[in-house]
């Protein structure tokens, strides 16, 4: 090979590896039966967050599995994110010694402070955080009367 093919090609190869590559990804909303093509672009461009909405999911506290069953999830302007939406009669069902509020939505994290949820929407996975102090204790193999 002469000299000025080999020039000719080496430039050509540094000039394209130093362009800007499109890494945007793109979506046929075609596929996705049930959702009119502004709302899934609405839905793919959030940068990896997920969109306020109803999600199935397992519902961890502490790392012990107590549900499995789909959950409303909104924005969550106070912390950033997502919150749950789970009553406080559902909370004390999971075994968190709370009060019942009767609201459908009950704060959690405005009760007790230290307390932390975190969506896994790649697992399917609400992971909640409580103190212990804040968990009712029952003996080894109890089955609560709710799970009968």
């Amino acid at each position: 090979m002469d000299d000025s093919k080999l020039r000719y090609f080496a430039s050509a190869w540094l000039i394209s590896i130093t362009l800007p590559a499109d890494s945007a990804e793109r979506y046929n909303a075609q596929f996705v039966n049930g959702i009119d093509p502004l709302a899934f672009n609405q839905f793919v461009a959030s940068d990896g967050d997920v969109m306020p909405g109803t999600y199935d999911v397992n519902i961890y506290i502490n790392d012990l599995l107590v549900d499995s069953r789909p959950v409303r999830f909104s924005e969550d302007s106070a912390h950033g994110g997502l919150a749950p939406c789970l009553s406080a009669a559902e909370y004390i069902r999971y075994g968190v010694k709370i009060d019942d509020d009767h609201q459908p939505c009950f704060a959690l994290s405005q009760t007790i402070r230290q307390a932390e949820q975190q969506l896994d929407i790649a697992n399917h996975r609400l992971i909640i955080h409580i103190p212990q102090q804040y968990i009712e204790h029952y003996p080894r193999d109890y089955v609560s009367p709710h799970a009968l």
